[in-house]
């Protein structure tokens, strides 16, 4: 698992916990959650 931060224009960034995961030769990613709503501190 992993978070990503994507950018977004004119707001804040969207922060996504992702996991990667493998379907025989091709690699995809699940989104888990959205964590953009979370405090920072």
């Amino acid at each position: 698992m992993h978070t990503h931060v994507v950018p977004n224009r004119g707001s804040p960034p969207t922060v996504l916990l992702r996991e990667s995961y493998r379907e025989g030769s091709k690699v995809g990613k699940r989104t888990l959650a959205n964590l953009s709503s979370l405090s920072t501190a």
